[in-house]
C-alpha cells in the first residue's frame, strides 16, 4: 500500500517537487529530503543535489493556502524550517560549496534583508 512507501528524488532536473507533489496527490506521506539539497550522485557530474529539506517542508506546510508557513514547529510536518535553515548555513559553510536547495538560496536572501532593516 502507499502507508508503505517513501519517496526520495533528485533535483537534476528541477522537479524533485513537482515529483512529490504528484506523490502526495496520491496518498504518499513520507518523503526523503536533505538538507539545503546537499547530494548529488557521482554517475551524473554536476547533477543538482537530493530533494532539498527545506523545499519540501515548506510546500507541505503550504498545503492549507499561507503563503508563509508560520515561524516555529509547522503543524503539517513538526519541523521548524529556521532551524533547519541555519543547519543548512552550517552544512554550506563546512562543504565550502554553495547548495542548491531553492528554500535555502531563499533563506540566505531573507537573513540578509533582515540584518539591513536591523
Amino acid at each position: 500500500t502507499v502507508d508503505d512507501l517513501a519517496m526520495h528524488f533528485h533535483d537534476t532536473r528541477g522537479t524533485a517537487l513537482v515529483n512529490a507533489w504528484a506523490s502526495y496527490g496520491v496518498g504518499i506521506r513520507r518523503f526523503d529530503g536533505a538538507v539545503s539539497g546537499v547530494g548529488g550522485c557521482p554517475y551524473a557530474p554536476g547533477a543538482a543535489g537530493n530533494a532539498c529539506t527545506q523545499d519540501l517542508v515548506h510546500l507541505f506546510e503550504r498545503i492549507g493556502g499561507e503563503q508563509e508557513p508560520a515561524e516555529g514547529y509547522g503543524p503539517v510536518t513538526g519541523i521548524d524550517l529556521a532551524q533547519v535553515g541555519g543547519v543548512g548555513l552550517v552544512l554550506e559553510d563546512v562543504l565550502g560549496r554553495q547548495l542548491s536547495g531553492r528554500y535555502h538560496q531563499f533563506w540566505q536572501g531573507h537573513l540578509k534583508r533582515q540584518a539591513r532593516s536591523a
